[in-house]
């Protein structure tokens, strides 16, 4: 769009990025080292999210042979997907990540010296 400059809409962009990362994180707090979690989200967020961003949310004008326009969209919004709030982009990408994550890396270490299993806090 002309309306919207291209800068404020990369930023706009990115803060969608980095709330993912940041949803991403709770499923591997206290499992991965903070520089791996670092290189891994500049990783996935170019093989995983960007991708599944631009097949959602993409819509650009594009001219035709005989001169005229058309709009394209990215190949899951072609098929019908409508993702207003992000809960596909978003919550679905960094929700299986983490689990995949969590299940690849194993459970949370033990804390040392630590008589007992940690039992969850809210169940009685």
């Amino acid at each position: 769009s002309d309306s919207v400059p291209h800068l404020l809409f990369s930023i706009y962009q990115l803060m969608f990025a980095i709330i993912t990362a940041a949803i991403f994180s709770g499923g591997v707090a206290e499992r991965m080292k903070f520089r791996s979690y670092l290189i891994f989200i500049t990783l996935w967020t170019t093989v995983v999210y960007d991708p599944v961003a631009h097949w959602v949310w993409a819509a650009y004008s594009v001219t035709l042979p005989d001169g005229t326009t058309a709009t394209e969209f990215g190949w899951l919004r072609a098929l019908g997907a409508l993702d207003f709030a992000g809960g596909t982009v978003v919550h679905i990408t960094s929700g299986f990540s983490a689990l995949f994550a969590s299940r690849i890396i194993g459970p949370r270490p033990e804390p040392k010296g630590a008589l007992k299993k940690k039992r969850p806090h809210n169940i009685p």
